[in-house]
């Protein structure tokens, strides 16, 4: 119905992805600043350098959408370019005999862990922030031919090459660097170049993840503004929200509001920013999986072009709702749970 859109658009362009492109702009300033300031670098210079970028994407999205295509296409190309020099630089250190081997034996492996579950809830919701690229799929059905095939092969493989990325990335985080070092930098992929190759490395590491942030986060603006516009010319939202310029063909005002809500977001600290914004996504996961199970059951005979499996419905109807329930029994994500749940 109309009040299940209104929550799930609001949520959507004003909540969930500003937060999240928020967090991966403020992560640009954090490795633009230690690139040109050093260890004189601070956490507001940064967020400016971040609420900048966004700024700069907006523009180039309400000129036209031809610019962030490109840059999309170059940041994609990167990103893989990043993770196989990150990998050369694990097996670089290896080389030179200077691996942390003692991060793979289980004494030091664990030494230090929470034995409270809650806490890996919380985890979780840091590794999946980083998976959640591929509810955007569903975006492109309509101009998919056979969104049938398409789609369930799409997510399938792409899932699971950022998996397998993802996990070589960690590997060779866990080769270079102590788990002391990995908990305390904010910048690991920067010290994985110097440590590897030196300021040379640490140079093209960080000019790698810049471009590829750059990328994500303009594209997100695209996406999210056009998310907004339609649903403001539909009347889920006032449609002074929506609309489209005559000069530049693009939702003007939609960008702005996003760009602004994003550069406001910048403002809060990005380790309550996550809990928050994931236990909103979680939320809807989880209610998304009842609905199947709910369908399912009501109406069996129903024509699916795509049918899932009932067992999975049920899995990630158990999994989504302990990720939403879990952080909440965690001292240090309580309240932004909350906030997010409210």
């Amino acid at each position: 119905g109309k009040l299940a859109a209104f929550l799930f658009s609001f949520c959507t362009v004003f909540l969930i992805k500003p937060a999240s492109m928020s967090v991966v702009a403020l992560v640009f300033g954090e490795y633009f600043s230690h690139l040109t300031l050093g260890h004189a670098s601070n956490l507001w210079f940064s967020k400016g350098v971040g609420a900048l970028l966004i700024v700069v994407l907006g523009i180039f999205n309400v000129v036209g959408v031809q610019a962030i295509t490109k840059l999309l296409s170059l940041a994609s190309v990167l990103k893989l370019a990043v993770v196989g020099f990150l990998i050369s630089c694990g097996i670089t250190v290896l080389i030179k005999g200077q691996g942390e081997i003692g991060n793979f034996q289980p004494p030091l492996s664990f030494e230090g862990s929470s034995t409270n579950p809650a806490d890996y809830g919380l985890a979780f919701y840091y590794c999946l922030f980083t998976f959640q690229s591929w509810n955007s799929l569903n975006y492109m059905t309509e101009e998919l031919k056979t969104p049938e095939k398409t789609l369930p092969i799409g997510g399938l493989v792409g899932m699971v090459a950022v998996a397998v990325s993802y996990f070589l990335c960690n590997l060779a985080y866990l080769t270079m660097f102590s788990l002391h070092h990995i908990v305390d930098t904010k910048t690991i992929a920067m010290d994985s170049g110097f440590i590897a190759f030196g300021r040379a490395g640490e140079i093209i590491m960080t000019l790698g993840l810049l471009v590829s942030c750059l990328g994500c986060v303009g594209g997100s603006i695209c996406c999210i503004s056009r998310n907004l516009q339609c649903t403001a010319d539909s009347g889920v939202f006032p449609t002074c929200m929506g609309g489209i310029s005559k000069r530049f063909q693009t939702p003007v005002r939609a960008i702005i509001i996003e760009c602004t809500t994003m550069c406001l977001y910048m403002l809060f600290d990005a380790n309550a920013l996550i809990p928050f914004l994931s236990t909103v996504e979680w939320l809807f996961y989880c209610v998304t999986f009842s609905v199947i199970l709910y369908l399912r059951y009501k109406h069996p005979d129903t024509h699916r072009p795509f049918k899932v499996p009932i067992f999975i419905s049920v899995i990630l109807f158990l999994i989504t709702g302990t990720f939403v329930i879990l952080p909440l029994f965690s001292q240090s994500s309580r309240m932004p749970t909350i906030l997010g749940l409210m």
